[in-house]
């Protein structure tokens, strides 16, 4: 299973994968729009799938990283997501989209609606679960611990509920 999914992750991902999302859209096909907003070269409505980049999409990339060994690229794709939440449009939140391209500042520019919570909970089942390794297994009652630190991590600590009246 691991040489399929390193296959399909290469297949898949090598191309629209960016520092700040993954691309909707390859960018050397003919519908490929960069720019959600771009009213003189088209509609909203034709790059809402067809280039911008969708926050939530980034979680199934980093799960995959990580399963992969490639943490500290997982790590840089996490460190950007956090960026967005923090610094870029509503702050706390992430917003439906981003661009496929940085602004002229070299900034991501947010479009779309202006919080997401899909995105927010991607972003945070990708710390508790794969940086972190907590994965459980409700049906079978088990959890396992499969961390995925990077290198750029020198400690890591962590309190994780298991049971009732564990906190």
């Amino acid at each position: 299973p691991a040489d399929l999914l390193e296959h399909s992750f290469r297949t898949s991902l090598e191309k629209p994968l960016l520092p700040w999302g993954i691309l909707s859209l390859d960018p050397d096909h003919p519908h490929f729009h960069p720019r959600h907003e771009s009213p003189v070269h088209h509609h909203k409505d034709a790059a809402y799938h067809n280039g911008t980049i969708w926050g939530w999409n980034a979680g199934f990339a980093i799960s995959a990283l990580c399963w992969l060994g490639q943490a500290d690229l997982a790590w840089e794709l996490s460190c950007n997501l956090a960026s967005q939440i923090l610094e870029d449009g509503t702050l706390g939140t992430m917003s439906e989209l981003v661009d496929a391209v940085l602004t002229p500042e070299g900034r991501v520019q947010p479009t779309g609606t202006f919080s997401q919570a899909w995105s927010v909970s991607e972003f945070s089942r990708n710390a508790v679960q794969d940086f972190v390794g907590y994965q459980p297994d409700l049906p079978k009652g088990e959890v396992c611990f499969r961390p995925c630190l990077p290198g750029s991590w020198t400690r890591l600590d962590t309190r994780v509920p298991i049971g009732a009246d564990s906190w």
